[in-house]
C-alpha cells in the first residue's frame, strides 16, 4: 500500500507541476480552481504517505524479527528504505532522510553499498565545448548566509564523470566572449548527473540580464509564503532574467510612446499611486497590474527587437532560490540588511533606487 501511495504522490506532484507551469499568476481565482484541486490532491497524497510509513516499517521489522533469514523480505525493506530516503530528501526533511539511510545500512544489502557510503557522479558537456568548468561547494554560516567554499577546477568541457560528495554546489562555466554561466546543483546520494549546457555569447544575453541555464529546481513548500503549495521538484528551461526591476523612468517612456497613439490606454496603464508616493524616476515601478506589465513587455520587444515577457512563477523561484529550496535568495534566515527594502534603513518606509546588494544575489 505504501509503494502505491509513493507512486500516486509522484504522479500527483507531476500533474500539479505541469498545471502550475501552465497557469498564469494573473488568472482570476475561479480560473485557478483546477490548480487548487490538484494541489489539494498532492497534499493529500503526501499526508497518506506520512501516515503509512511508520505502520509499514513496523510490519517489516516484526516479520524480520520472527524470520531473520528471510532474504527476499530484507531486500524489499532495503528498496523501500531507499525510496523513503529520496522522498524525505525531496521534502527537505534531512533528519528523516538520515534515519531512512541508517535503516538502509542496517539491511546490509550489497546493492546499496555505494549509496550508503555516499557519493554522486557529475559529468559536464557544453555547446560550444572548451569552456572552463569550476565547481564550488555551497554552505550556510551562522547568520544563515550562503557561502561558497574552495573552488575545484574540473578542466575544460566536456568533463568526464567525476565523484562528488552529496550536497549543494555552484558550477561556473566561462569562456572568451561567453556570457557568465552559473548553474546551481543539488547532488543527492548515489545520483548520476549528466549536464549538457547551452552557452550564449555575451551580446546575445546582454549586460542587463542574467542567464539561468535549464535544469531542475525545488519550488514551493514554504509555509510562510502565500499560495506556495507543496514542496516539489520541477524542470525549468533556459531563460534570462533582468538583473534589476523596471524603473519608473523606463515605464514612463512606455507610457509616453503609448499616449501618442492611445491616450486612454496610456491612462489605464498608468501606475496607481497616491499623491504622497515618491516619484523618484530611479525607483522600481509599482502599482501596475499584469495587463500593463505585459503591454510594457510588448512595447519594449518592438522597440529593442528582442522578445521580452513576464517570468513564470517557477522561473521566479528558480532564479531567486536556486535549486536547493532555500526560503530566501541569500540563505536560510531573513534579515532586512541582506536586501534592499523599506526596513533596510533607519528612515521607516523609505524607498531606495534599484540597487544591487552583494548578499541579495542568487546562485
Amino acid at each position: 500500500e505504501l509503494e502505491q501511495a509513493l507512486v500516486g504522490l509522484e504522479q500527483a506532484e507531476l500533474v500539479r507541476g505541469r498545471l502550475a507551469a501552465a497557469t498564469p499568476t494573473w488568472l482570476a481565482a475561479a480560473d485557478k480552481a483546477p490548480l487548487r484541486e490538484q494541489s489539494a490532491q498532492a497534499e493529500a497524497a503526501q499526508v497518506l504517505v506520512s501516515e503509512l510509513v511508520p505502520e509499514t516499517l513496523s510490519c517489516f521489522e516484526s516479520l524480520l524479527g520472527q524470520t531473520p533469514s528471510w532474504i527476499g523480505l530484507r531486500r524489499e525493506l532495503a528498496d523501500l528504505c531507499w525510496k523513503l530516503h529520496r522522498w524525505a530528501e525531496t521534502r527537505g526533511a534531512d533528519e528523516q532522510a538520515a534515519r531512512f539511510l541508517q535503516r538502509l545500512a542496517a539491511c546490509d544489502d550489497p546493492r546499496y553499498v555505494d549509496l550508503v557510503e555516499g557519493t554522486a557522479t557529475l559529468e559536464v558537456d557544453s555547446d560550444p565545448e572548451g569552456a572552463e568548468a569550476i565547481l564550488y561547494p555551497v554552505s550556510y554560516d551562522d547568520d544563515g548566509l550562503r557561502r561558497l567554499g574552495e573552488p575545484r577546477s574540473l578542466g575544460q568541457t566536456p568533463v568526464a564523470p567525476v565523484d562528488v560528495a552529496p550536497g549543494t554546489y555552484l558550477l561556473e562555466l566561462a569562456g572568451e566572449g561567453l556570457a557568465p554561466t552559473r548553474r546551481p546543483l543539488r547532488l543527492s546520494r548515489g545520483s548520476d548527473l549528466r549536464l549538457h549546457l547551452t552557452l550564449f555569447r555575451q551580446r546575445e544575453v546582454g549586460p542587463d540580464f542574467a542567464y539561468i541555464p535549464a535544469g531542475r529546481a525545488i519550488v514551493g513548500g514554504d509555509p510562510e509564503a502565500s499560495g506556495a503549495g507543496s514542496r516539489r521538484e520541477v524542470f525549468v528551461d533556459n531563460f534570462a532574467l533582468a538583473k534589476r526591476p523596471v524603473t519608473l523612468a523606463e515605464y514612463r517612456r512606455f507610457l509616453d510612446a503609448l499616449a501618442d497613439e492611445d491616450p486612454g490606454q496610456a491612462l489605464a496603464f498608468a501606475p496607481r499611486r497616491d499623491s504622497s508616493a515618491p516619484s523618484d524616476p530611479t525607483l522600481p515601478v509599482t502599482g501596475i497590474d499584469a495587463r500593463a506589465a505585459e503591454a510594457y513587455c510588448r512595447w519594449r520587444s518592438h522597440r529593442d527587437g528582442v522578445a521580452y515577457r513576464l517570468a513564470s512563477g517557477d522561473e521566479w523561484e528558480k532564479a531567486a532560490r536556486g535549486v536547493d529550496g532555500r526560503p530566501f535568495v541569500w540563505g536560510e534566515r531573513f534579515d532586512a540588511t541582506f536586501c534592499v527594502m523599506g526596513d533596510s534603513q533607519p528612515a521607516e518606509g523609505t524607498l531606495q533606487a534599484s540597487a544591487l546588494v552583494d548578499t541579495d544575489e542568487s546562485i
